[in-house]
């Protein structure tokens, strides 16, 4: 009784650490989503009204999803608070905000935004905010192509895991 009872026990956490990888994917998902909403509303404010980046930001951490908003307050905090430039301060919120759970590339594509708002006349701001947001769609749209494939094969690798552990430990 206690070793079937340990088995599948085994088996269930194997195939929950496989749904946590599917968990893993939504997120990204979820994230690269609310990070291409902030970059149309980012892109939008600079084509009509060009505010200051300080007000632009503000606003932007009220209209903004989850995870998208906890990086533009990272990025408030990180001027405001700690007093780093602009430029430093998104790259250090870029890599600082888990919630994002960005890849290396991901990271670097909205990194490198950083180094032109606030510096550069509005159309090529414009420009730099539409090239990192195709790019993080086309990472997004990647992502939602192997989801299903992905998202099947983690779970089903966990729980096949999970039985050929407990069949050995049997």
């Amino acid at each position: 009784m206690v070793k079937a009872l340990g088995a599948a026990l085994v088996v269930s956490c194997c195939t929950l650490l496989g749904l946590v990888t599917v968990g893993r994917s939504n997120q990204r998902l979820r994230s690269l989503g609310s990070l291409l909403a902030v970059l149309d509303q980012l892109k939008a404010e600079l084509e009509d009204l060009l505010p200051p980046l300080p007000d632009l930001l503000g606003s932007l951490r009220f209209r903004a999803e989850q995870p998208a908003a906890e990086f533009v307050s990272q990025v408030i905090w990180l001027t405001e608070k700690k007093r780093l430039p602009f430029q430093e301060a998104w790259e250090q919120g870029v890599r600082e905000t888990d919630a994002l759970c960005l890849r290396p590339e991901e990271a670097k594509a909205l990194s490198a935004l950083g180094a032109v708002l606030g510096r550069y006349d509005p159309e090529t701001q414009c420009a730099a905010v539409e090239r990192t947001r195709q790019r993080l769609a086309l990472f997004r749209d990647l992502e939602e192509k192997e989801k299903a494939r992905k998202n099947r094969l983690s779970a089903a690798l966990g729980a096949g895991a999970g039985i050929t552990l407990a069949i050995l430990l049997l």
